[in-house]
């Protein structure tokens, strides 16, 4: 079994919004998903559980959608499990998962959000923690993002990502026609994407010079907030 995972069968024919629907004809591209999302579903799955051999307490999952990992790894004791997404998707599948009754299996936190916008300052105000090793998951996303946003996401891990943190994403690369099946994420060193480098706290610096921190762009706009008062 390649991955194995009850959780998501209540979501098809659930979704009650139908204008977000989009009608997408069959083509071999989406013949190739099935099996391609299985590997893919294990490959991320496995990245966590080796986080969390490693000692990682705190993971991010970037564009969370449906992803229910929260609810059926086995995560460690004391692991806060962060799904960044905009507020009607995660409102949706709280709704259906709370039907079934099914808990989550970590500190599970929801920080509702456009990754165009401020997601770090939610991230942080949600309980993140920039000075702690993170394991973070960009699954299925950054083919559906403007480079500047893509530049922007990276910067904003690589700002809220301690010494030891890990990465891992799913890129087509440049030049695959677009009705050729996604290549298998390849995963580098600690996790992170071969030719990209894994994030982490800048050599020599304060972990709390990140995002959160006092010198970051949320520390700064709580001072001004507070100077406007």
């Amino acid at each position: 079994c390649v991955a194995a995972d009850a959780l998501p069968q209540p979501f098809p024919g659930s979704w009650p919004y139908p204008e977000h629907w989009t009608t997408i004809e069959p083509d071999s591209w989406w013949d190739s998903m099935p099996p391609c999302m299985g590997v893919r579903s294990r490959f991320f799955a496995e990245f966590f559980v080796e986080a969390g051999t490693a000692g990682v307490r705190q993971a991010v999952i970037v564009a969370a959608g449906l992803d229910t990992r929260a609810y059926r790894l086995d995560w460690p004791a004391g692991t806060a499990v962060y799904e960044v997404d905009q507020p009607l998707v995660l409102k949706f599948k709280d709704e259906v998962l709370g039907e079934l009754g099914v808990e989550p299996r970590c500190d599970r936190h929801v920080v509702s959000a456009d990754l165009r916008d401020d997601w770090a300052g939610g991230l942080c105000a949600a309980g993140f923690d920039p000075k702690q090793p993170t394991a973070w998951l960009a699954e299925g996303l950054l083919s559906f993002l403007p480079a500047k946003v893509e530049h922007e996401l990276f910067e904003n891990i690589r700002q809220l990502s301690a010494p030891g943190s890990r990465m891992a994403v799913e890129a087509v690369p440049r030049g695959v026609p677009a009705h050729a099946p996604p290549p298998p994420p390849a995963r580098g060193r600690r996790g992170a994407p071969r030719g990209r480098r894994a994030p982490a706290g800048r050599p020599g610096g304060s972990h709390g010079a990140g995002e959160c921190g006092p010198g970051g762009r949320v520390g700064r706009r709580r001072r001004a907030e507070r100077r406007g008062r």
